[in-house]
């Protein structure tokens, strides 16, 4: 949040970062998240966590949405928080070695051209 704070919008370079560093709790944990009980751990904890940071990004103002009504807000926060740990859940299945970059470049790949556009010098 402050970095976002100090750039105003949300841009493709955070978005990276911060799903790389998620990536990288799930990797650490992954015993938890892709074992028996993933379930609960990937889908409600972890898409929480993800939809509750995006409903405060999009509240605060750090993306222009193109429907700005509040109930819309919550509607793409849970699209994107479930959506993204969908890919990770599917990603997790996939055979070892797994690549990285091809689970941030998909997961990025499926946002909304209005979420997160590239830092223009």
């Amino acid at each position: 949040m402050a970095q976002l704070r100090q750039e105003g919008l949300l841009f493709r370079h955070l978005t990276r970062s911060t799903l790389s560093g998620i990536l990288q709790h799930v990797l650490k944990h992954e015993a938890i998240y892709a074992g028996q009980s993933s379930n609960y751990a990937l889908r409600i904890v972890l898409a929480e966590h993800i939809e509750h940071s995006m409903l405060a990004i999009l509240g605060e103002g750090f993306v222009k949405v193109p429907m700005p009504e509040m109930e819309t807000k919550a509607l793409v926060a849970a699209y994107l928080g479930h959506g993204a740990v969908g890919a990770i859940e599917a990603w997790l299945r996939l055979p070892r070695p797994r690549n990285e970059s091809t689970l941030l470049s998909s997961i990025e790949g499926m946002y909304p051209s209005w979420l997160a556009p590239e830092l223009r010098e």
